[in-house]
């Protein structure tokens, strides 16, 4: 999992909201036949989540990222969805926003850790 500071905070060990968007770009394009739907975006019920998924959903879409926007509205919906990624294969990114509104104290674990990268 990676946890993208704000751009104050970041550091070598920590990359920037650019640096990552930029990681997942590039991942993206180097596999852009097995890419489709890598990057997964998880978004809690709130107003702020809403309005950073929709400008997400247009970056990907500027740079041809396949993506699926995925509303959850609480703990039952992000344990549904862990349950789901098990079964997904052509998973690389999964990016959660705004994950506190779920109230959730650490995101749910999910499956194969070193086979993508959980942004949330």
């Amino acid at each position: 999992m990676v946890f993208v500071p704000p751009p104050h905070l970041a550091s070598p060990s920590r990359p920037s909201y650019a640096e990552t968007y930029n990681n997942i770009l590039a991942a993206h394009r180097r596999s852009p036949l097995s890419a489709a739907s890598s990057v997964i975006i998880l978004v809690a019920p709130d107003v702020d989540a809403l309005c950073a998924a929709k400008m997400f959903a247009e970056l990907f879409k500027q740079d041809d990222v396949m993506h699926r926007i995925t509303p959850l509205s609480g703990i039952a919906d992000l344990e549904h969805m862990r349950d789901e990624l098990i079964t997904y294969s052509e998973v690389h990114h999964i990016v959660t926003v705004t994950y506190h509104a779920l109230n959730v104290a650490s995101p749910a674990p999910y499956p194969h850790p070193s086979e993508y990268r959980l942004y949330p």
